[in-house]
């Protein structure tokens, strides 16, 4: 499945140690024996790539039978992704995961979680229409993406629960978002940030 109608490769993925999920929307789905792992993305090779938006949500939309069925099905980007305007400060390296935000991230990133929260996906979607703070938040798609199509499979009794929700770098945002019933949301957003301390 891709955005637009572009070619995702589907490719199968098995767990190894030390790696991890690239920006990209992921299947999962356990069995007694291992954990199968499947990646769909989009063909950035694809015309229009940048308009995918719309092709994102309805991608997302077609693997609902799937999550009814328990198969976790996960996101792996940013909201907020813009290396070329990332700042390095205070100790280098060693401070970029210090919270930091740059005007236009912080405004990027609050209307982003505002329109999953008013379930305005439509709006998302079509993300450069969005205004200057989102045009730079979003140069590229590939990181922004993931997020729609999870958010396509959210029902109207389902809640949005965000952790890690901090900018970082000026110009990143590593706002995470569950999609679930209210009380599943709540006991694992308190688990989170007791963990966290």
């Amino acid at each position: 499945m891709a955005g637009s109608g572009g070619k995702g490769n589907g490719e199968e993925h098995k767990s190894r140690t030390g790696s991890g999920l690239g920006p990209g929307s992921w299947l999962l789905e356990r069995t007694d024996a291992d954990v199968s792992c499947r990646r769909y993305s989009c063909d950035s090779a694809e015309p229009g790539l940048f308009q995918a938006g719309a092709g994102a949500l309805r991608s997302g939309k077609r693997t609902g039978s799937l999550r009814q069925k328990g198969v976790l099905i996960l996101g792996s980007g940013n909201m907020v992704h813009n290396l070329s305007r990332l700042v390095v400060k205070g100790n280098g390296l060693r401070d970029l995961n210090k919270p930091f935000g740059l005007g236009w991230a912080i405004e990027a990133n609050e209307l982003f979680k505002r329109l999953i929260n008013e379930n305005r996906h439509s709006e998302l979607a079509n993300y450069p229409s969005l205004g200057d703070a989102v045009r730079l938040a979003v140069p590229t798609p590939e990181h922004y993406l993931p997020m729609l199509y999870v958010l396509a499979l959210k029902q109207e009794n389902e809640t949005v629960t965000y952790f890690n929700d901090q900018a970082i770098g000026g110009s990143l945002t590593m706002t995470s978002l569950i999609i679930d019933t209210e009380l599943k949301n709540a006991q694992y957003a308190k688990q989170m940030s007791l963990g966290s301390n």
